[in-house]
């Protein structure tokens, strides 16, 4: 397959070439005419593969970036220049600290981007902010072209089908740099997408000595496994066991911009055992992260009560940057702490953690890849909830007799809020400061219990809600107990059924405000629910279906069996008789 080289406008564009993979003369697959007039040819390339070609180019004068694509059915015109022009102002701020950046890529944690749209394979992911990938789409990318002649000259070996993963992984390990997804890098795809070649990948990524024998390397095309027939000992470019990921963790986090956290926890300073638990859980999370915190205790007792229970908690949590909230009211309530400790909090971000709820030892350290270069994304985690039983035989020093595992609530659960249960505890969230005021200040909370889920109601419907950020992974532990200090044990839910009745009635019926998005939003997710129910019950249909079929084919086998069995028991009658007459 023939490849072309080009070089945009100067001026225009800044100082970058073009490689296009193509199969025929100019103008070529998909690159249409408003886009060749604002490129000068330097090179056609017949027969070169992909790499042989990019070889050859590099080794002439060329652009600073280079911008590939390996598609033929992409979508090259005026309007790809634009939204190149969009993408390299975007990239200023990482300051040319960036191997490739691409419209569709894999993060660390699996996740997948991308913007560009395809005829034959439609979908749509969205997300606004620039975030790190470990492996790319081959259909657009663009690379540093001195961090190619640095691979280049390092690397000899084939690696037609596994470049870009090797290429993207040399950027962390050897060059302390990042990769990047970035949306504005955006056109269509007249076709399909341009899938690797998976299994020539695997084979050819392993002879690249920066990877472990053993080691799994993550791509869009799945996990590669690296297999070295001669394993290079006592190398000292081989990595420790934690293998490449523990560079390109190291370089995403010199990204990352951590704003301070406010935990916001209510109490009334009865369950003192349990605060001091959540207390120590947030220093051995902060051992491993630093991220900044702040702890906003939030109560509504008397005034000089708490301040003097404060003190002491104070005095024995001393690293602990703490803020007392006081809303003194004649009788508890959970939205006036709720609500008083925000007003209190000095943070970017609220994080609500009730005082028998205690951090993950991994929390911080997870978190802060929700902060990579400017994102302040709303983010919601996973949660899990645990039943314990507790040893009161020493009043002043409670032990944990034991606790189990009994649930977890993924933070992914935002998405089926809107089906009339709440499916995501207060701790799930940490939510930006501003927009958490700008959003309630004009809501009444009227009522008390079924608060959470009515705050995450109304944060879901705004029209200003930032991007949702999801965290895969257990950030906080909730206590289960029997006993009247815990409401989730509470066997009457009549008193939570009239909160949340008349909640629902002032957020959806009484406020014009959400009138038009609770339209749009519910009728949306119920239709998605009887898709989803539809599928289930043709699902069903089939299985009964095929259950049928196999009964019917078991019932004729048995029917033929009884009429043989018949058939050989009258042949031996019959031979009976024959012997007996013959005697």
């Amino acid at each position: 397959m023939p490849n072309l080289f080009l070089n945009l406008n100067k001026e225009k564009y800044g100082n970058i070439s073009c490689m296009f993979e193509i199969q025929s003369s100019i103008p070529i697959g998909g690159i249409e005419e408003g886009f060749l007039k604002e490129c000068t040819e330097t090179g056609l390339y017949h027969d070169l593969d992909f790499v042989q070609s990019l070889r050859q180019f590099i080794a002439r004068p060329h652009g600073k970036y280079i911008l590939i694509s390996r598609n033929t059915n992409l979508i090259v015109d005026e309007n790809l220049l634009s939204k190149i022009n969009i993408t390299m102002q975007r990239l200023e701020g990482f300051q040319d600290k960036w191997t490739l950046v691409s419209p569709g890529g894999l993060a660390r944690d699996n996740k997948k981007f991308c913007s560009l749209y395809s005829s034959k394979n439609p979908f749509i992911i969205y997300n606004s902010d620039i975030q790190p990938i470990i492996d790319t789409i081959i259909d657009l990318y663009i690379i540093n072209a001195e961090d190619l002649k640095s691979f280049f000259d390092k690397f000899s070996n084939e690696m037609e089908a596994c470049f870009e993963t090797a290429f993207i992984l040399h950027g962390y390990k050897e060059l302390d740099k990042v990769s990047l997804f970035v949306p504005d890098l955006c056109t269509g795809i007249d076709g399909d997408f341009r899938a690797k070649d998976a299994v020539k990948a695997s084979n050819q990524i392993a002879s690249f000595n920066f990877l472990n024998d053993g080691e799994t390397i993550k791509t869009l095309s799945g996990n590669l496994t690296i297999k070295k027939i001669d394993t290079i000992k006592n190398d000292i470019n081989s990595l420790k066991s934690d293998g490449v990921y523990l560079y390109v963790d190291e370089v995403i986090k010199k990204h990352i911009n951590t704003p301070l956290i406010s935990i916001i926890t209510r109490t009334q300073f009865t369950r003192l055992h349990l605060i001091k638990r959540l207390l120590t859980s947030i220093i051995r999370a902060r051992q491993s992260s630093k991220l900044q915190i702040e702890v906003v205790i939030s109560t509504d007792i008397d005034h000089q009560i708490a301040s003097e229970k404060f003190k002491l908690l104070c005095a024995e949590f001393i690293n602990i940057n703490m803020v007392l909230s006081v809303n003194e009211r004649t009788e508890y309530s959970r939205v006036a702490n709720l609500l008083g400790g925000v007003d209190g909090a000095n943070g970017e971000y609220v994080w609500f953690m009730d005082d028998d709820d205690y951090i993950d030892i991994d929390a911080f350290k997870n978190i802060e890849f929700a902060f990579f270069h400017k994102m302040r994304p709303l983010i919601f985690m996973d949660s899990d909830v645990n039943k314990e039983k507790w040893d009161f035989n020493n009043k002043h020093f409670p032990i944990l007799a034991s606790s189990e595992r009994n649930h977890i609530y993924p933070g992914s659960n935002w998405n089926k809020m809107f089906n009339g249960v709440n499916h995501l505890p207060i701790c799930a969230a940490l939510i930006p400061t501003a927009f958490f005021k700008a959003e309630t200040k004009n809501f009444d909370f009227k009522y008390d219990l079924s608060e959470d889920y009515t705050l995450y109601l109304i944060l879901l419907s705004s029209e200003n809600i930032p991007h949702i950020f999801e965290i895969e992974k257990v950030t906080s532990h909730i206590s289960v107990r029997p006993g009247e200090d815990n409401v989730v044990t509470d066997v009457n839910r009549k008193i939570w059924t009239r909160d949340i009745t008349c909640f629902l009635y002032d957020a959806l019926y009484a406020n014009p405000k959400y009138n038009g998005r609770w339209n749009v939003i519910i009728r949306n997710h119920l239709n998605s629910i009887n898709r989803v129910e539809a599928n289930k019950n043709e699902h069903y249909l089939k299985t009964m279906h095929d259950k049928n079929i196999y009964i019917k084919t078991i019932e004729a086998e048995l029917k033929y069996l009884r009429n043989e069995m018949i058939k050989m028991r009258q042949e031996v009658v019959e031979k009976e008789a024959i012997e007996y007459e013959s005697k």
